[in-house]
């Protein structure tokens, strides 16, 4: 009998999730630059004798978080730093999100905790019905 009642509660809650989920996903682009030469030096400013900040391979990629005429700003494992354009080609990625807002977060959150609490309720209640006896 638990069973059945934790079944119906749970498509009950599935069944109140969904609304609150639709159109909570979010699909955004991300700009990467993957280096193309043998090897390249990031530096912490745009000046070709800025502070070393990685030296790259060909193939890595990095998130771009700034652009230039001529450098690009990368995040890397040891910071922020630029990158020669001509060392690199601009990749677009798409990404998405689940539930990305927050009101609609909140909602899941609330309608799984509601559910659970029913849930409770219910084996309680059956369980002092049963004890009755």
């Amino acid at each position: 009998m638990v069973g059945r009642i934790l079944a119906v509660t749970l498509f009950i809650v599935a069944l109140f999730s969904m609304p609150a989920l639709s159109g909570s996903t979010e699909e955004k682009t991300v700009k990467y630059a993957e280096v193309t030469s043998p090897r390249v030096i990031i530096r912490r400013q745009v000046e070709p004798n800025s502070e070393l900040v990685l030296t790259a391979k060909a193939g890595q990629t990095f998130e771009i978080t700034g652009e230039g005429k001529l450098w690009v700003e990368v995040k890397t494992e040891n910071g922020q730093g630029w990158l020669p354009v001509s060392d690199c080609r601009i990749v677009d990625r798409k990404t998405t999100s689940l539930l990305s807002n927050p009101a609609s977060t909140l909602a899941f959150v609330g309608i799984i905790a509601a559910g659970l609490a029913i849930s409770v309720f219910f084996i309680i209640r059956r369980k002092e019905d049963e004890d009755s006896f």
